[in-house]
């Protein structure tokens, strides 16, 4: 009766796409070896049944720096928010460099002393916050002296401070805002009336960026139309 092959190096090598040379070093730990190289090693001695797998596996994870984020979410009942928090996580569980973790607080008041105080619980806990917020000065003044601190903070979606001279990960809302501008003043065509932008309670600084943009555009393509605000 014959047995199946025992996966060797050189199998998990073949299936990595990388030399055994390489397979090597990550498995038996001869010799330090790109994050991403290692997890990809692996994920390949996972796929092929290589003894010890997944103990080597956990050995390298266990090595990789660790950092604990905090994001800050709107409460609303958006499909949105609840999409997005899924979608970080999932970045972070792929993440090859570092063990990433993510803890998720949402706004539920949206009072600005209530705001910075959930800002705050989170940066006791965390290395690094993410932050979906509007400008105001207690909300302003409470992430300069988070940052001031050392813990790093990205504005997510929407710019807080109004000069717009934090880290930022979203659109770039002018150009939206410029762009709806454009796609209003072609479905209008030569037709004449009214137009506005309804606006939440809550005014964004992306929300005015986009709608001033917009506005701007609207006035350039369609020449003597009346001035209208949001």
């Amino acid at each position: 009766m014959n047995h199946p092959k025992r996966p060797t190096i050189a199998t998990v090598a073949a299936h990595a796409g990388l030399s055994v040379a390489t397979v090597d070093r990550v498995l038996n730990a001869r010799a330090p070896v790109n994050p991403q190289t290692a997890e990809q090693v692996v994920q390949a001695a996972e796929a092929v049944g290589y003894f010890a797998a997944r103990l080597i596996g956990q050995r390298i994870r266990e090595r990789r720096p660790t950092y604990h984020f905090g994001i800050l979410l709107l409460a609303t009942a958006q499909a949105f928010y609840a999409g997005l928090a899924q979608a970080i996580s999932e970045a972070a569980e792929q993440h090859a460099d570092a063990n990433l973790s993510c803890e998720f607080e949402y706004i539920a008041d949206r009072t600005p002393a209530v705001i910075v105080a959930q800002i705050e619980q989170l940066a006791v806990k965390c290395d690094g916050l993410a932050v979906v917020s509007f400008a105001h000065p207690l909300i302003n003044a409470c992430l300069a002296q988070i940052r001031t601190a050392g813990v790093p903070v990205v504005a997510l979606l929407s710019d807080i401070h109004e000069r717009a001279d934090e880290p930022y990960v979203g659109q770039d809302n002018h150009v939206v805002g410029r762009t709806m501008g454009w796609l209003l003043a072609r479905t209008c065509g030569a037709r004449k009336g009214s137009v506005g932008i309804l606006l939440g309670a809550i005014v964004f600084s992306a929300t005015m960026r986009g709608s001033k943009a917009c506005t701007a555009t609207w006035r350039n393509t369609r020449p003597g139309s009346s001035r209208w605000n949001p």
